[in-house]
């Protein structure tokens, strides 16, 4: 059996390379983006794990997981939140963060769910077992860099309190709206 970890490619996901790790040798892993699924010839067999979002259309997977990373963002949030929870296909199971994630989007009790806190990958876990005398920035942020986001706004916050005193990683693709 194969689980096929399925996201829009647009976030980065440490948590994924943490799941592949984990199952790697039990299942064989990969991902796919959700326009992709129609074409894969074992899907039918497989575990499907959508990393979520709006996917009203379920998949002909043996096995459906629906993952909440996280809540809505940018423009609507509310909205968008309320339209998975109507509108998203049933899967055989829920994974959520933590009760009060789940607990906000508020499907019925149906569904199997679990709580499953983030999968940190392998290389995060080395940094724990030694001590680290000196980092190469002050900041860091990984994730989505948009407009929907407003992620502009968190930079410019970043730059009227630090200016140039202090560092500022950056790990995602800007839109190029951004640049």
């Amino acid at each position: 059996m194969k689980i096929y970890f399925v996201h829009e490619g647009k976030e980065n996901y440490p948590e994924v390379g943490a799941y592949r790790s984990f199952f790697d040798g039990r299942y064989e892993c990969a991902e796919a983006h959700p326009k992709e699924l129609d074409a894969l010839p074992d899907l039918s067999e497989s575990i499907c794990w959508m990393i979520m979002g709006f996917y009203p259309t379920r998949p002909k997977a043996k096995t459906l997981i629906h993952d909440y990373r996280s809540l809505s963002v940018g423009t609507a949030p509310y909205l968008k939140d309320k339209a998975k929870r109507f509108f998203n296909a049933t899967p055989d199971i829920r994974i959520f963060q933590n009760k009060e994630m789940a607990d906000v989007m508020g499907f019925p009790a149906q569904v199997p769910l679990v709580y499953l806190p983030m999968g940190v990958p392998d290389f995060v876990l080395k940094h724990t077992d030694s001590s680290i005398e000196k980092t190469d920035c002050d900041f860091c942020y990984i994730g989505v860099v948009s407009e929907e986001r407003r992620s502009h706004l968190m930079f410019d916050s970043f730059i009227k309190r630090y200016g140039a005193s202090k560092t500022f990683h950056v790990y995602g693709t800007p839109e190029v709206s951004l640049l």
